[in-house]
C-alpha cells in the first residue's frame, strides 16, 4: 500500500494468498517457463514454484511484460547460482 498526493493506492496480485492460481497467473507462469534459458528440474518446474518469482515481480512492476521479464530474470539467475553450487 501506497500513498501519492493523498491518494491511496493498494497493489493488485493476479492470485489472491490461498486461493487456487487465477488464469492470469497462469499466464504469467506459462510465460516465465517459455522465457527460461537455464534448465530446471522436474522438482522444481512446478507452477507453484514459479509463481513464487511471478509474485515478487508483481510487488515490483505493474506492466505485464515487465513482470514477466523480471520473474523470469529472477528465476534463471537462481538456476544459475544453484547450478554453480551444484545445488
Amino acid at each position: 500500500i501506497g500513498s501519492r498526493r493523498g491518494v491511496t493506492m493498494t497493489r493488485r496480485f493476479s492470485t489472491q494468498f490461498g486461493e487456487p492460481l487465477s488464469d492470469e497467473s497462469q499466464r504469467y507462469v506459462n510465460e516465465v517457463r517459455s522465457k527460461l534459458t537455464q534448465p530446471i528440474s522436474s522438482t522444481f518446474n512446478t507452477d507453484f514454484n514459479i509463481f513464487r518469482f511471478v509474485l515478487s515481480a508483481e510487488r515490483l512492476h505493474k506492466k505485464e511484460k515487465d513482470i514477466v521479464e523480471s520473474a523470469a530474470k529472477a528465476l534463471n539467475n537462481h538456476l544459475r547460482l544453484r547450478k554453480a553450487l551444484d545445488l
